[in-house]
C-alpha cells in the first residue's frame, strides 16, 4: 500500500481560537449543537449517547435524569459518574486516542494533553466530542440503555461533589430519541502538484433543530476492495463552513487513487460514506538533473563515465550526450535507455589526442525527460592517471612495527614510485599526514618503525594511504586502510553512579567518567537480586545518564556499571546500588462504603478503586463518626467486601485503598452499620 503523509487540516489545537470566538457568537462549530443547554445526544442502536459540557473537577461527578412521556424524573446512575481520578487513570481510560488526541492539540507529551484538558474548559469541551473514551475520562458522557427510542426525552445533570451535594450549575434538554441519518459528502474534486493532492468536498451545516451528529471526516483510498486511512489525526468540521479541503502527499506520481470521504458521528459511527472519487496523478514533471558527472580516459584510448544514481521515485534510466565542444551540439550516444542503477557507460571516441564533453539526463516511467547536466571534460592525452594498487594491508606486529603489504595493479610504462603516508587519527596538535618513503620505492611490503621511530601507542588508531606516480607526475586514486594499535589493558570503571526513583515511572542512573581515554561504552547491569545481575544496556561514552522504563512499581532492582573500551576491553563493575521503586500519589478515596448486619455477622462492601498499582483496602472503626479510627484487618483485603462478626452496631467505619507503593488514600465518608432487624 502506497504511503501518504498529511501536509496540513484543520487541527483541534488550531481551532480553539475558532471555540472562543464561538463561545462569544461569532461562530458556530459542528460540536456545538445543543450548546444553549450544554447538552447534546445521539441515538445508537438500543442506546442513547448523553454528553455535557459542564466542568467537572477533580474528586467530582454529575447524576443524571429522565423523564419521558410528562413523567417524574427518574434518577438512571446509582453512584454519581465521574472520569478520571488521576493523569494515570485518565491515560489509561483513553487508550489508543491519547496519541491521536495529542497529535490534534499540538502537544508534546501526554502530560501536556492531561493538564491541558483538566486547565482549559473549551479545549475538554473540544475535545468531548471526537472519542467518547475521552468523554468518559472527562466525566461528560453516559450512556442511557434504557429509554424508549422514538420517543421524547428530557434530560437533566447536575454536578455533584464527593458527598452527592450538589455544586454548581446544573443543565435540563428535551430531545427526541431517534437515529439521524446524516448527509453523504458530495462533490469530490481534486487537484495535484507533482505528488501533492489537495482534496475538496461540500458538506451542508446542521443546525439545533436539525442536529446531524456529524463531528469530523475521515479519508480513506480503496485500493482492491481495501481502505487505507488517510489522516491520521481528526479533520474538524466546522459547522459554518460547507467547503472543506484536506492536503497530503503520496509517495509517487502517475498512480490512480479512489477517494472516499466519510463523515464520523458523536459516537464514532462512520457514514453514509461519498461515493468513490477516482483521481490520476497525471507525471508532467521532469526528473531533477543529475549531478556530479565524471569522465575519466583509461589506458585504452576509452571514456568511462560514471555519476550518482538518480533518486527521483519513478525514475527509469539515463541518456548520454557527446560533442567535441562545449557550446557544440551534442549527440546522444546510447541506442537504448541505460538502466537506472547501471550508472557506468564506456564510450570508444574515434580520435585520440583531443578532448570531448559529456552531459547526461535522467528519463522516468512517464517518459519525461530532465534538463542536460553540466558539460564533463575528458582529455584523450597523455594525462591518463596511473592504476592504484588494487588493496592496501597494514597489520601491526609483536615487535611494535606495522608491516604494510599490497598488490600491484596493472602497471603503466612509465610508472615511478609508490608514496606511503601515515596519520595518526583523533584531536593531537601539530600530528598531520607524513610521507613514510622520501625515495622511489617500487616494492609490495614495507616497514613501518613508528613515529620518529618510537612505538606505537597503544589503542590508536592510523590511517595509511598508498598512491603510484609515474614520470608524468600523474597520481593514481588513493587506496587507504585503518589499524588500531592492540591494547589490552582493561579501562578504569566509572565513578560515583547515583540511582534515582522518578515517582514510580522510571529509574534513572548518573555517573562520571571513567578516566581512561578509550572508552568506548558503558555496560549497565540490571538484577532483581545483588547475585542475579545480567548485561541489561548498553550507552555511548559520551553519554552518562539512562533512563530505565522497564520497571514496575513495588519491585526492588540492583544497578552496576563497567566500562568498555574500543577493543572489548570491560572494566571491573562498580559497587552494586539497590533502587525501590515507588510512587507518591495515593488512589482516590473509596466511595459507597455500605456495612450491614445479619446472622450474627456484619457485611461490609464498598465501590472498587480502579488504579494499575492498587494492592489492598484496610478498613479503620470508631465508636463516633468524628473520632479516632482503629486498623480492623491486619493484612491487606484485595476484594471489595468483608465479613465480621466482631462488631457493635454503633460502630463508624471507613475504607481506605493502598497501592503497591504503600500510598493509603484519603478515608471515605464514614458509615453506620445497618440493622434490617431494627
Amino acid at each position: 500500500m502506497r504511503s501518504m503523509k498529511k501536509l496540513n487540516s484543520i487541527k483541534l489545537g488550531r481551532i480553539l481560537v475558532l471555540v472562543t470566538a464561538w463561545a462569544l457568537g461569532s461562530v458556530s462549530l459542528a460540536f456545538s449543537q445543543g450548546a444553549d443547554s450544554g447538552i447534546r445526544t445521539q441515538v445508537q442502536g438500543n442506546g442513547v449517547y448523553v454528553y455535557h459540557t459542564l466542568q467537572v473537577p477533580t474528586g467530582h461527578g454529575f447524576n443524571i435524569y429522565r423523564s419521558q412521556a410528562n413523567s417524574e424524573f427518574k434518577k438512571l446512575n446509582e453512584a454519581p459518574i465521574t472520569g478520571a481520578g488521576n493523569m494515570a487513570e485518565f491515560m489509561g481510560m483513553i487508550g489508543e486516542y491519547a496519541e491521536p488526541m495529542q497529535k490534534a492539540l499540538e502537544l508534546n507529551t501526554p502530560q501536556s494533553l492531561y493538564f491541558r484538558l483538566m486547565s482549559s474548559r473549551i479545549a475538554a469541551n473540544l475535545a468531548t466530542f471526537y472519542y467518547p473514551d475521552v468523554a468518559r475520562a472527562l466525566g461528560h458522557l453516559y450512556i442511557d440503555s434504557t429509554a424508549t427510542i422514538g420517543s421524547n426525552a428530557t434530560y437533566r445533570i447536575e454536578v455533584v461533589n464527593e458527598n452527592e451535594e450538589v455544586v454548581g450549575q446544573k443543565l435540563e434538554q428535551n430531545v427526541r430519541l431517534t437515529e439521524v441519518k446524516a448527509p453523504q459528502p458530495q462533490g469530490l474534486l481534486a487537484v495535484h502538484e507533482e505528488r501533492t493532492v489537495t482534496l475538496k468536498w461540500s458538506y451542508p451545516t446542521s443546525t439545533q433543530n436539525n442536529d446531524d451528529k456529524i463531528v469530523r471526516f475521515n479519508i480513506y483510498d480503496s485500493q482492491d476492495g481495501k481502505l487505507q486511512l488517510i489522516n491520521t489525526d481528526p479533520i474538524v468540521r466546522i459547522n459554518n463552513f460547507k467547503e472543506f479541503d484536506y492536503i497530503f502527499t503520496t509517495n509517487r506520481s502517475g498512480i490512480t487513487l479512489n477517494l472516499i470521504v466519510a463523515p464520523v458521528s458523536l459516537t464514532m459511527k462512520e457514514g453514509p460514506v461519498s461515493e468513490i472519487f477516482t483521481y490520476t496523478l497525471v507525471d508532467d514533471t521532469a526528473p531533477a538533473i543529475i549531478t556530479g558527472l565524471e569522465a575519466l580516459p583509461n589506458m585504452n584510448g576509452e571514456v568511462e563515465l560514471t555519476w550518482p544514481i538518480s533518486t527521483e521515485v519513478d525514475a527509469l534510466g539515463y541518456n548520454i550526450y557527446r560533442a567535441n565542444r562545449i557550446k557544440g551540439d551534442f549527440k546522444k550516444l546510447n541506442k537504448e535507455l541505460i538502466p537506472l542503477l547501471a550508472n557506468y557507460f564506456v564510450d570508444r571516441p574515434a580520435a585520440l589526442q583531443t578532448s570531448y564533453f559529456y552531459r547526461i539526463t535522467a528519463v522516468d516511467e512517464s517518459g519525461n525527460e530532465s534538463e542536460m547536466s553540466n558539460a564533463t571534460k575528458a582529455d584523450l592525452e597523455d594525462h591518463t592517471q596511473p592504476m592504484a594498487p588494487l588493496s592496501l594491508k597494514a597489520e601491526a606486529l609483536e615487535n611494535g612495527d606495522v608491516q604494510l603489504t599490497w598488490e600491484e595493479a596493472e602497471k603503466k610504462s612509465n610508472f615511478k614510485t609508490y608514496v606511503l603516508l601515515r596519520k595518526r587519527m583523533g584531536n593531537r596538535a601539530g600530528l598531520g599526514e607524513a610521507q613514510l618513503n622520501v625515495d622511489d620505492f617500487t616494492g609490495t611490503s614495507f616497514v613501518d618503525k613508528g613515529e620518529a621511530g618510537v612505538n606505537f601507542a597503544e589503542g590508536a588508531y592510523y590511517q595509511y594511504k598508498i598512491v603510484a606516480v609515474d614520470s608524468a607526475r600523474n597520481v593514481s586514486d588513493t587506496v587507504s586502510t585503518m589499524l588500531q594499535i592492540p591494547d589490552t589493558t582493561p579501562p578504569e570503571p566509572p565513578t560515583n553512579m547515583v540511582t534515582e526513583n522518578d515517582d514510580g515511572v522510571r529509574a534513572v542512573l548518573r555517573w562520571n567518567a571513567s578516566t581512561s581515554a578509550d572508552v568506548g561504552e558503558y555496560l549497565i547491569y540490571k538484577g532483581e537480586s545483588p547475585s542475579n545481575m545480567e548485561l541489561f544496556h548498553t550507552q555511548p561514552a559520551h553519554e552518562r545518564m539512562m533512563r530505565d522504563d522497564s520497571v514496575a512499581v513495588g519491585n526492588t532492582y540492583y544497578y552496576a556499571l563497567a566500562a568498555r573500551d574500543t577493543l572489548g576491553n570491560e572494566s571491573i563493575k562498580t559497587e552494586t546500588k539497590e533502587l525501590l521503586i515507588r510512587d507518591y500519589t495515593p488512589p482516590r478515596a473509596v466511595r459507597n462504603v455500605r456495612a450491614q448486619a445479619g446472622n450474627d455477622q456484619v457485611s461490609i462492601t464498598w465501590e472498587p478503586v480502579n488504579v494499575y498499582d492498587l494492592k489492598g483496602y484496610r478498613i479503620y472503626i470508631s465508636s463516633t463518626p468524628s473520632g479516632v479510627y482503629e486498623r480492623l484487618n491486619e493484612e491487606l483485603i484485595t476484594e471489595t467486601k468483608f465479613t465480621t462478626a466482631n462488631l457493635d452496631l454503633s460502630t463508624w467505619i471507613q475504607v481506605r485503598a493502598v497501592d503497591t507503593s504503600g500510598n493509603e488514600s484519603k478515608k471515605s465518608v464514614p458509615v453506620n452499620i445497618y440493622n434490617p432487624a431494627n
